[in-house]
C-alpha cells in the first residue's frame, strides 16, 4: 500500500473447517461503500469498496497497476469451489 497503484491479495475461503477467521470466508458480504482498513508497516490505510465482481481464474486482469491507489482482494467463488473467483476492490481513502 506505500507503494500506491494496485495492492493485491489473495486468500483462501476455505482452508481451515470450520471456516476461521484468518481466510476470507466471508468476503462475499462485503457491499459497495463498506471500507477495508490494512494497517502496513505502522501506518494505516483504508480504502471504500467500489467493485465487486465475479471472474473466471485466467482473468489476470484486476492484479494489473492502477494510476490510483487502490486494494484488489481475491478468493475463490462460490465457497467451496474453485470454479469462479470473488474479486473486492476499492479507492484510497483520502486523508
Amino acid at each position: 500500500p506505500d507503494q500506491g497503484s494496485n495492492t493485491v491479495i489473495f486468500g483462501h475461503r476455505f482452508r481451515y473447517l470450520p471456516p476461521v477467521s484468518n481466510t476470507l470466508f466471508h468476503l462475499n458480504k462485503v457491499e459497495y461503500g463498506d471500507t477495508i482498513v490494512i494497517v502496513w508497516k505502522g501506518k494505516t490505510y483504508t480504502y471504500i469498496v467500489d467493485e465487486i465482481r465475479i471472474i473466471e481464474p485466467t482473468d489476470w486482469s484486476v492484479t494489473q497497476p492502477s494510476t490510483t491507489a487502490r486494494i484488489t482482494i481475491i478468493t475463490c467463488a462460490p465457497v467451496f469451489s474453485t470454479a469462479q473467483r470473488l474479486v473486492v476492490s476499492g479507492t484510497l481513502k483520502p486523508n
